[in-house]
């Protein structure tokens, strides 16, 4: 959790007329090693999310979360709510390979993407044009750039364990 999160998740609650952004840490984040445990990052995430009334943070029971299994429990938990899905660009890219049941949720939710450094809108543009071909949909999704878009936390845990390496 980074100022990069903050930062999108406020801009989205303002340019999606969210009514709140709620995060969902997953147990056991998929492609991060070393993280730090379920415990320690709720205390994190609820310490920095206290600045902004409208973010909020919750745990769900599932160790990884999947498209069938997660859309259905947040659709239960927020019945009747809009649902609107806080993804990186980055993220976007994997969609097609690494997120079984994407048509269900593509189907179901809103996208909001925040665009990372290294991409460019009109790439993720051609890209959702490809979705909605592949799924038959039209995705409802807006693109949001912040001042921050070029902190990673991939860059953020490198940088710590290269201070904690011993000296050559």
């Amino acid at each position: 959790m980074h100022e990069g999160h903050i930062a999108f998740a406020e801009a989205a609650l303002l340019t999606g007329e969210l009514e709140e952004v709620v995060f969902l840490p997953e147990r056991m984040p998929r492609g991060k090693p070393q993280v730090s445990s379920l415990a320690v990052r709720l205390h994190a995430l609820r310490e920095k999310t206290t600045q902004t009334a409208q973010l909020r943070v919750i745990s769900l029971p599932m160790e990884r979360f999947t498209v069938t299994d997660t859309l259905a429990v947040l659709q239960s938990k927020f019945e009747g709510a809009r649902i609107a899905l806080l993804v990186g660009s980055d993220i976007v890219h994997t969609f097609q390979y690494r997120w079984p049941g994407l048509g269900k949720l593509l189907h179901a939710a809103d996208l909001i993407i925040g665009l990372r450094d290294k991409d460019a809108a009109e790439d993720i543009e051609k890209l959702m044009a490809s979705l909605e071909a592949k799924y038959g949909c039209k995705i409802t999704y807006s693109i949001l750039v912040t001042a921050h878009a070029h902190v990673a936390s991939s860059k953020i845990r490198d940088a710590a364990l290269r201070a904690k390496a011993p000296l050559m």
